[in-house]
C-alpha cells in the first residue's frame, strides 16, 4: 500500500485520474544504483482508494475564500540588465547522455531601496544522465551572490558536483568568497554520503 497523506484535491465530475508507479522521477529524485524492472499484480487485490466527502446542507453557509493577505512588496530599483531565465535541454545521440541546464537570474542586479543594497544572484544548475546507465547521473550547481552597499562590495561563488556508485552519493564542494575583487576565503571538500536503501 502506498499511502499518500500530504495530497490533497478536488477532482471535478467526469474527470479521470490516471495512477503512474516508476522507480525514478529524475531530476527531483535520484534514480536506483541499477536499472529497475517494476511488475504490478493487476487483479481484484489490486485498487485506488479515494476518500469522498459528501456534500452537506451547511456547505451553502460557506463563505468564500477572500483573496490572500500578502505584505506590500519592498521597494526595488534595476540596476543592470541580466541574462535573465531559462532552460536548456541537449541530448548527445553520440553518447545517449541528456543535459538539462536551468539558468535562475533576477534579472541582473537590483537595489533594495530602503535598505540602499544592492544584490545580484545568479545559478546554473546542469542535470545530466544516460538512459539506462543510473550511475551516469550527476548534478552540477554553480552559484554567485553578491551584496553591495556604498563602499563595500562582497560576493560568494559555490560550485557543487553530486555524482554517485552502487553504494554511496558522492558531493564535492567549492566556496570562494571575495571582498571587492580580493578573495578572502576559500575552502574545497568532498563527502561520500551512503545510500540508504531502507
Amino acid at each position: 500500500m502506498v499511502r499518500l497523506g500530504a495530497i490533497a484535491h478536488a477532482f471535478p465530475r467526469g474527470h479521470r485520474i490516471r495512477v503512474a508507479v516508476s522507480p525514478t522521477y529524475w531530476p527531483f529524485a535520484w534514480p536506483s544504483p541499477e536499472p529497475v524492472t517494476l511488475t504490478l499484480a493487476a487483479g481484484p487485490a489490486s485498487r485506488l482508494q479515494l476518500p469522498v466527502r459528501a456534500a452537506r446542507a451547511e456547505d451553502a453557509a460557506l463563505p468564500p475564500f477572500e483573496e490572500p493577505e500578502i505584505s506590500p512588496p519592498l521597494a526595488t530599483e534595476r540596476i543592470g540588465g541580466g541574462l535573465g531565465q531559462g532552460r536548456e535541454l541537449t541530448h548527445d545521440l553520440a553518447t545517449g547522455r541528456a543535459q538539462l541546464t536551468v539558468r535562475t537570474e533576477h534579472n541582473g542586479a537590483y537595489r533594495l531601496v530602503e535598505a540602499d543594497l544592492e544584490i545580484d544572484e545568479t545559478a546554473v544548475d546542469t542535470y545530466g544522465i544516460v538512459e539506462g546507465d543510473p550511475l551516469s547521473a550527476s548534478v552540477r550547481c554553480e552559484w554567485s551572490i553578491g551584496l553591495a552597499r556604498d563602499g563595500w562590495r562582497t560576493r560568494i561563488e559555490t560550485s557543487s558536483v553530486l555524482t554517485a556508485d552502487a553504494s554511496s552519493f558522492l558531493l564535492t564542494d567549492a566556496l570562494d568568497a571575495y571582498e571587492g575583487e580580493r578573495r578572502v576565503f576559500t575552502k574545497r571538500w568532498s563527502v561520500a554520503i551512503p545510500r540508504d536503501f531502507l
